[in-house]
């Protein structure tokens, strides 16, 4: 009469200090686990460290276009100061006493 003993479960195999008393199954249940545990620590740390580095790079690309926009802005600025003459840009009621008496 052979008995058959239910498997025990991960949390009971890791909660044992040594591998004496284990089965190889257990053994490789154990081994496996770990190993599992390890790759998804190693992917979450690559997947973590891949969102950390396209966030630099969009700060980095946005912090460009925000020194793009700037000086687009101060090209406006000094053609519209060109185009402009100064005597117009004074006042506008010396505008409207010239419109008046020209």
């Amino acid at each position: 009469m052979c008995t058959q003993t239910e498997p025990r479960n991960i949390n009971e195999l890791l909660q044992l200090d040594t591998y004496q008393g284990m089965t190889d199954d257990e053994i490789e249940t154990i081994i496996e686990y770990r190993a599992n545990l390890k790759f998804h620590s190693l992917e979450n740390t690559f997947a973590h460290a891949t969102r950390i580095e396209r966030v630099n790079s969009e700060a980095a690309r946005n912090e460009q276009l925000v020194s793009d926009s700037r000086d687009m802005l101060q090209s406006m600025r000094r053609q519209i100061r060109e185009l402009i003459p100064i005597r117009a840009i004074e006042t506008p009621e010396r505008l409207s006493t010239e419109v008046n008496n020209g």
